[in-house]
């Protein structure tokens, strides 16, 4: 009887690869749930200027915080919002809709037609997160900057207003049991 392997081609580190990612999580971690200043006063933690108060603690964070996203901030602009980069592959409905088709299609889905601003919104989270981070692996998440995630909330609204913020992997989650 054969035997079942999960995750047996799953890519592995190189030792450069290793070492680079523990000094980058390890000097700025993204998903730190440390404090970022008063929660009510974004001015303690936002330099960029368009942040807002999000839901929970680990989401109030400025696109300026996050190296790797600091990074892909065009030089003329304090915001990763502003960039035309930003505009063309997060915001760009043609782009999501692309982007959409190769999600759905790893799953064998269809997509559905017409496409609510809910799937546009993932379309564009993850598009955030391939542009700023690359390919992160199963199971790793990394938190969008406040800015970036109004700036797609805005674009693509949630009829009732609800939104469900930054979920950890079910893994990094402590269990009351």
């Amino acid at each position: 009887m054969a035997v079942v392997r999960p995750y047996q081609f799953e890519p592995t580190y190189s030792g450069s690869e290793a070492e680079e990612d523990s000094e980058s999580t390890s000097s700025g971690n993204e998903t730190s749930t440390e404090p970022n200043g008063s929660e009510d006063d974004v001015s303690t933690w936002c330099s960029c200027g368009k942040c807002s108060r999000m839901e929970r603690q680990i989401e109030n964070v400025c696109c300026q915080a996050i190296p790797r996203v600091q990074a892909k901030v065009e030089a003329t602009h304090r915001c990763i919002t502003d960039g035309e980069a930003f505009s063309a592959v997060v915001l760009n409905v043609a782009v999501l809709e692309t982007a959409l088709v190769g999600m759905m299609d790893v799953g064998f889905a269809p997509l559905p037609d017409p496409i609510q601003n809910r799937s546009y919104r993932l379309a564009a989270y993850r598009q955030f997160t391939w542009y700023t981070h690359s390919k992160l692996g199963r199971r790793v998440r990394r938190v969008i900057p406040s800015c970036a995630v109004l700036a797609i909330r805005n674009s693509f609204p949630e009829q009732s207003g609800v939104y469900v913020g930054f979920r950890e992997h079910l893994a990094n989650l402590e269990y009351p049991w």
